[in-house]
């Protein structure tokens, strides 16, 4: 065997090897992508469950946040504050899924789905008196405001009777 049949045979060799591992990547990367993916999603349910739990444990901040969103004049200063901050929780949550949305990494159509509802419940009056007096969220806002309001989720928030 001469010397070139030795150098054509370690190129091929070698060439073997780089499909080998560009191939052993392109399955890293699509695992990797996968796992990501999963994370956003985990981060995405588990802000709005957070939101969820936070208003729903307590009757008495589940009665603020329904009278607050409706008939924010119905509040006394105490409870405008904790409506306040229920409402700050679920912007910041927005907000979080906004910016994924942004660098790419949380989906157009889970995007769209999100802002959809937040659209729908900051159409409330105490939910729009909030947006109205919070310019750290004004990106979002206008991100917001690119979206036609509808219904698309089911809030009943009812007559929202008055605190016990």
């Amino acid at each position: 065997m001469n010397w070139d049949a030795i150098g054509a045979v370690g190129e091929i060799l070698g060439a073997v090897a780089v499909l080998i591992t560009l191939a052993y990547l392109a399955v890293q990367i699509r695992q990797n992508t996968r796992s990501i993916t999963t994370s956003v999603y985990e981060s995405a349910m588990s802000g709005f469950n957070e939101v969820n739990r936070y208003v729903g444990a307590s009757a008495d901040l589940s009665s603020i946040f329904r009278r607050g969103s409706v008939d924010p004049s119905s509040l006394n200063e105490e409870e405008l504050f904790r409506f306040n901050f229920v409402v700050r929780n679920y912007a910041n949550h927005i907000y979080k899924l906004f910016r994924l949305y942004e660098q790419g990494a949380f989906p157009e159509h889970e995007w769209n789905n999100a802002v959809l509802e937040a659209v729908q419940l900051f159409e409330m009056p105490g939910m729009a008196a909030f947006k109205k007096t919070n310019r750290y969220f004004s990106d979002l806002w206008r991100e917001m405001g690119r979206h036609a309001p509808e219904d698309f989720s089911s809030f009943d928030f009812g007559d929202a009777p008055s605190a016990e």
